[in-house]
Protein backbone atom coordinates (compact mmCIF):
# COMPACT_ATOMS: atom_id res chain seq x y z
CA UNK A 1 0.00 0.00 0.00
CA UNK A 2 1.47 3.01 -0.90
CA UNK A 3 2.00 6.47 1.57
CA UNK A 4 -0.60 8.39 0.74
CA UNK A 5 -3.42 5.40 0.38
CA UNK A 6 -2.26 4.31 3.80
CA UNK A 7 -2.76 7.96 5.02
CA UNK A 8 -6.03 8.02 3.06
CA UNK A 9 -7.91 4.71 4.54
CA UNK A 10 -6.58 5.77 8.08
CA UNK A 11 -8.49 9.37 7.68
CA UNK A 12 -11.25 7.46 6.44
CA UNK A 13 -11.72 4.84 9.80
CA UNK A 14 -11.12 8.15 12.49
CA UNK A 15 -14.15 7.72 15.15
CA UNK A 16 -16.57 10.74 14.62
CA UNK A 17 -15.99 13.22 17.18
CA UNK A 18 -12.28 13.38 16.83
CA UNK A 19 -11.11 16.27 14.59
CA UNK A 20 -9.74 15.36 11.29
CA UNK A 21 -6.54 17.54 11.94
CA UNK A 22 -5.56 15.45 14.58
CA UNK A 23 -5.91 17.93 17.71
CA UNK A 24 -8.52 15.60 19.84
CA UNK A 25 -12.54 14.63 20.07
CA UNK A 26 -14.81 16.06 22.75
CA UNK A 27 -16.82 13.86 25.08
CA UNK A 28 -20.76 13.15 24.71
CA UNK A 29 -21.25 16.27 26.57
CA UNK A 30 -18.73 18.19 24.30
CA UNK A 31 -16.24 18.94 27.07
CA UNK A 32 -12.23 18.43 25.68
CA UNK A 33 -10.69 15.17 27.77
CA UNK A 34 -9.05 17.70 29.92
CA UNK A 35 -7.09 14.27 31.85
CA UNK A 36 -5.66 13.54 28.43
CA UNK A 37 -4.73 16.76 27.71
CA UNK A 38 -2.91 17.21 31.44
CA UNK A 39 -1.38 13.51 31.13
CA UNK A 40 0.26 14.17 27.58
CA UNK A 41 1.81 17.32 28.78
CA UNK A 42 2.86 15.15 31.35
CA UNK A 43 4.93 13.25 29.38
CA UNK A 44 5.92 16.08 27.01
CA UNK A 45 7.80 18.06 30.25
CA UNK A 46 9.18 14.46 31.02
CA UNK A 47 10.47 13.63 27.65
CA UNK A 48 11.81 17.59 27.36
CA UNK A 49 14.03 17.17 30.98
CA UNK A 50 15.14 13.53 29.30
CA UNK A 51 16.73 15.31 26.37
CA UNK A 52 18.27 18.00 28.22
CA UNK A 53 19.17 15.71 30.54
CA UNK A 54 21.17 13.50 28.40
CA UNK A 55 22.09 16.24 26.07
CA UNK A 56 24.07 17.93 29.00
CA UNK A 57 25.58 14.18 29.97
CA UNK A 58 26.65 13.78 26.11
CA UNK A 59 24.38 10.98 25.85
CA UNK A 60 21.91 12.10 23.60
CA UNK A 61 20.39 9.69 20.91
CA UNK A 62 18.40 9.58 18.21
CA UNK A 63 15.64 7.54 20.54
CA UNK A 64 15.44 10.20 23.50
CA UNK A 65 15.29 12.86 20.74
CA UNK A 66 12.32 11.30 18.26
CA UNK A 67 10.89 10.19 21.66
CA UNK A 68 10.87 14.00 22.47
CA UNK A 69 9.16 15.27 19.16
CA UNK A 70 6.71 12.67 19.32
CA UNK A 71 5.52 13.60 22.50
CA UNK A 72 5.23 17.22 22.25
CA UNK A 73 3.45 16.30 19.06
CA UNK A 74 0.69 14.14 21.65
CA UNK A 75 0.79 16.47 23.99
CA UNK A 76 -0.45 19.61 21.59
CA UNK A 77 -3.99 20.46 21.01
CA UNK A 78 -3.95 23.82 18.96
CA UNK A 79 -3.76 23.38 15.27
CA UNK A 80 -0.74 25.84 13.96
CA UNK A 81 1.25 24.41 17.01
CA UNK A 82 0.61 20.56 16.57
CA UNK A 83 1.71 21.64 12.49
CA UNK A 84 4.79 22.89 13.61
CA UNK A 85 5.63 20.20 16.49
CA UNK A 86 4.81 17.51 12.95
CA UNK A 87 7.20 19.43 11.31
CA UNK A 88 9.62 19.28 14.07
CA UNK A 89 8.76 15.10 14.45
CA UNK A 90 9.39 14.94 10.64
CA UNK A 91 12.41 16.80 10.44
CA UNK A 92 13.98 14.73 13.14
CA UNK A 93 13.08 11.75 11.56
CA UNK A 94 14.50 12.79 8.69
CA UNK A 95 17.78 13.62 9.90
CA UNK A 96 17.81 10.26 11.66
CA UNK A 97 17.84 8.43 8.53
CA UNK A 98 20.07 10.37 6.94
CA UNK A 99 22.59 9.62 9.49
CA UNK A 100 21.77 5.79 8.87
CA UNK A 101 22.36 6.27 5.32
CA UNK A 102 25.81 8.36 5.92
CA UNK A 103 27.11 5.26 8.47
CA UNK A 104 25.89 2.45 5.39
CA UNK A 105 26.43 4.00 2.41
Amino acid sequence: MRTHEAVAQLASTLKPGFRRNGTGGETPGGQVQEWLKTSRRGDAQAARHRTERDERLGLLTWATTIADATAQVLAEDKPVKLREELVVLATTALAWIDAIDQENP
